[in-house]
């Protein structure tokens, strides 16, 4: 009976769509590069010095230590990289990026496909103060 339940309950899972952390999660790399290449693209169109890197991710709150994720990232050379930081996480929407080396880093892993466009508007907005 508990094998039968145990069973049900996955075909359920396996049924469901995953919910989505779990879905960036298990994303590769070239699933969200053309995304990557993309936002890189637009921003350097629109006058920032960009370039795109692979990078390790980390899942958050120690869920997962010591195991990294492949990324990719954009990154973004600015003048006062903690300025622009501080006014995309304070931004509506906020959104969550990282220095490193002085630049501005962005990993589309974390962010849903649909909120792209939200990410690009959020990132000329900050770097333009």
């Amino acid at each position: 009976l508990v094998l039968a339940a145990l069973e049900a309950t996955l075909i359920d899972y396996e049924a469901v769509t995953l919910p989505p952390t779990v879905q960036l999660i298990q994303s590769t790399v070239a699933n969200f590069r053309p995304r990557t290449n993309a936002l890189a693209e637009r921003l350097a169109a629109a006058g920032l010095v960009v370039s795109v890197s692979p990078a390790d991710g980390w899942a958050g709150a120690g869920s997962a230590p010591g195991r990294a994720l492949a990324s990719v990232v954009v990154r973004v050379s600015v003048d006062q990289p903690n300025s622009v930081l501080r006014r995309l996480r304070c931004g509506q929407p906020a959104v969550v990026a990282r220095i490193d080396n002085d630049d501005l880093v962005i990993d589309l892993r974390t962010v849903a496909p649909a909120d792209d466009e939200a990410v690009f508007c959020a990132v000329l907005a900050a770097t333009r103060g």
